[in-house]
């Protein structure tokens, strides 16, 4: 029994000196890490003299080792305290300095209970095989246990108050734990012995070392369970943070300082020494939440001077992910704020001149480039130039009721989502497409920079635009046609030679078929004509962009186009039609045969995005200035990808998987050729919609091709 007990103690002392020295390991810097290590070596101390007490063989060596006992029971009670203080008030300076004090009473005890010992004496206890000191009754003992329960009631109303201030985070947790296993093991050794005495009636081993191994094993899993005990964040090269001019401070999970630069010393006259595991608010009055970029915040120096910086703060995680601390850089804005004192004073001093109001008022609405003044605080728009009404077509009373947010003035689409989300994080915009909406429900494509000005010391965002819309269109318009050239290029050259070759193919199939009689040969050479006669149709299509295929320019109808193209593409079809065909001049010069081709093409197109069970809507207007006819074919089918809408025009490219991708570039080129243009918008599951632009023959009546 007594070989267990021993096997006990000596794996109480082992576990309580390894807990110890693996939180020096961890982090030897940190002052709370080494309030645990005293506590951790003065519980093994305790621990290692029940140990060895059995085992003595004189008097002497036994009173030495009760010495060390009293020694190690003395100084526990205030170790634990200290211990607590650090992990629950680590920024009370008061507190931190007062609690050295409170060592004078366990040295004042150990001390008394030295010049005790003379008189006391040693007896064994029956049964046991240990030894009892008398002396562990006298008066220092007695006033040890008040101190002890003091101290002990102290440290659970400051764990208690710090589980109340940091409610949903995992310090309550860590405070339950301790608050919980300290009451278990005050009451354990309260009891312990009085309950087995009551029992058994006889006194069992003394297993207060197996008690406070099991009570330190508790706490030391609570703070590294929750990374309390953590790491300090280490930062590649810190010869180069200590070079650099900003003031640059680190610290861990509780706040505290682990690393400061050369710079943060020079600036705030502490030493380093001073500086450790110090809370942030010894330099910074102001609270820093969670990760702040450039905020402004007062940097407090040894002196007391209170210095205007400009901080960042960023939370620093180990290469396995988990948060072990926080960097601030902090910039000092002594010299910047003198800056701006001068330029506020210089910008109230031109706004009292009037004249100077004016000439910006000239300049602003005389400004070639489309200007808005956009007031960040209440979202509106508070001033436009007559460049940006023009642009938008709104008057300065719309565009003031107007708010620059998507859906609103901005089009409601990927690239206007990203800009907003940029000017929201205050990033700097230059030369970047914008989206807009207009009056007239057009939509414009805007070259736009934003910058951030003060006026009066309110701060406003300043938009300065281009509408590139026409030089875009012009481009993507130069791009295909470039496309459709190259093609006809090819198509010139082999178009007619390969024609000649089919219509030889096909006279000779169809003179074989009219003298077959085989029924199964006949099939193959109906199959092999059918193909001939798609080759000869594709090749029909190639000679579209050939410049050399003839085309016949007069005065067309061009209501009368669309309403006979309608009854050929949806001869047969359950597909409908609304035509609503308003425009007031409809004749155009134009070869009736393509532009014909022209809109069964595009109401096929449509017809097959419906799976022929829909409606498809035609609509005609002339333009504000009566020079051309704007056509509108839509369908409400199956739409078409936003990062394919572009490429439908090129030449062999298809959103079918039978296409061939000629169809719409036949379109194209036909509407080229006229002096005309064609634009797609469409919808994923909504729909699409042509809008084709063809000029009207002119009132002299004289033919323009």
């Amino acid at each position: 029994m007594i070989t267990l007990y021993l096997h006990l103690i000596i794996s109480s002392v082992l576990l309580s000196l390894f807990l110890g020295l693996y939180s020096l390991f961890i982090n030897k810097y940190s002052f709370l890490n080494r309030s645990f290590f005293r506590l951790s070596l003065i519980i093994s101390l305790l621990s290692a003299s029940f140990y060895f007490l059995p085992g003595s063989t004189s008097l002497e060596t036994t009173k030495k080792l009760l010495i060390i006992m009293s020694f190690a029971w003395f100084f526990l009670p205030v170790l634990f305290f200290q211990f607590i203080c650090t992990l629950t008030i680590p920024e009370n300076k008061k507190v931190s300095s007062s609690i050295n004090f409170l060592y004078v009473i366990p040295v004042f005890l150990f001390i008394t209970s030295l010049r005790e010992s003379k008189d006391s004496t040693l007896r064994i206890i029956p049964g046991s095989g240990l030894l009892k000191y008398q002396a562990l009754h006298s008066y220092p003992y007695i006033i040890s246990l008040g101190i002890c329960l003091v101290l002990i009631s102290a440290s659970l109303i400051l764990l208690y108050g710090w589980k109340r201030k940091n409610r949903g985070t995992i310090r309550e947790k860590q405070s339950a734990l301790i608050i919980t296993s300290t009451l278990v093991l005050s009451i354990l050794l309260l009891v312990y012995r009085k309950i087995i005495y009551s029992l058994f009636e006889t006194y069992p081993p003394p297993f207060l070392p197996v008690f406070l191994a099991f009570w330190l094993s508790t706490i030391a899993y609570v703070i590294f369970k929750y990374h309390l005990l953590v790491e300090v964040p280490k930062i590649v090269q810190t010869d180069l943070l200590n070079h650099v001019s900003d003031l640059i401070i680190i610290l861990d999970l509780d706040d505290r300082i682990v690393f400061v630069n050369n710079q943060t010393i020079a600036v705030s006259g502490y030493t380093v020494n001073e500086l450790l595991q110090k809370h942030y608010s010894y330099l910074f009055k102001n609270k820093i939440l969670k990760d702040d970029t450039y905020l402004g915040n007062i940097f407090t120096t040894k002196t007391n001077q209170d210095i205007p910086v400009r901080i960042s703060a960023f939370s620093y995680k180990n290469k396995k992910g988990k948060l072990i601390g926080k960097i601030i850089t902090a910039v000092d804005q002594r010299i910047m704020v003198v800056l701006q004192d001068e330029i506020n004073r210089k910008e109230s001093l031109m706004l009292k001149h009037r004249e100077s109001e004016k000439k910006f008022s000239v300049i602003f609405n005389s400004s070639p480039i489309g200007l808005l003044l956009f007031d960040i605080k209440t979202g509106n728009i508070i001033d436009a130039n007559n460049k940006a009404k023009h642009v938008t077509g709104f008057s300065h009373e719309e565009l003031k009721d107007m708010s620059f947010i998507i859906n609103e003035l901005l089009i409601n689409n990927k690239d206007n989502r990203e800009l907003v989300h940029l000017l929201k994080k205050g990033s700097p915009v230059v030369n970047r497409n914008v989206y807009i909406n207009t009056k007239w429900g057009l939509r414009k494509i805007i070259l736009a920079s934003f910058d951030m000005i003060k006026i009066t010391g309110q701060k406003y965002l300043l938009i300065a635009g281009n509408d590139i819309t026409e030089s875009v269109r012009l481009k993507e318009q130069l791009i295909t046609t470039k496309k459709l050239e190259s093609i006809g290029i090819l198509a010139g050259g082999i178009a007619h030679d390969f024609n000649n070759m089919l219509t030889i193919i096909n006279g000779n199939l169809s003179l074989a078929l009219a003298e077959m009689n085989n029924p199964e040969q006949m099939e193959y050479l109906e199959d092999a004509l059918e193909a001939s006669r798609n080759a000869s149709s594709l090749t029909s299509q190639l000679l579209t962009f050939s410049k050399g295929r003839e085309s016949v320019y007069e005065p067309t109808d061009l209501h009368e186009i669309i309403n006979q193209s309608v009854k050929i593409a949806l001869t047969g079809k359950k597909t409908s039609t609304s035509l609503y065909l308003d425009a007031l001049r409809y004749t155009v010069m134009g070869d009736k045969n393509q532009l014909k081709q022209v809109f069964i093409n595009l109401i096929i197109n449509s017809v097959q995005a419906l799976d022929d069970n829909g409606e498809i809507t035609i609509t005609t207007t002339n333009d504000r200035y009566g020079k051309t006819i704007v056509v509108s074919v839509t369908d409400f089918g199956k739409g078409i990808p936003a990062n394919k809408v572009m490429k439908i025009f090129n030449p062999f490219f298809s959103t079918k998987s039978k296409g061939t991708g000629l169809g719409l570039s036949v379109v194209y080129s036909i509407l080229t050729n006229h002096h005309g243009s064609i634009e797609a918008s469409s919808t994923k599951e909504a729909g699409t919609t042509f809008t084709i632009t063809l000029p009207l023959q002119k009132q002299s009546g004289r033919i323009n091709s």
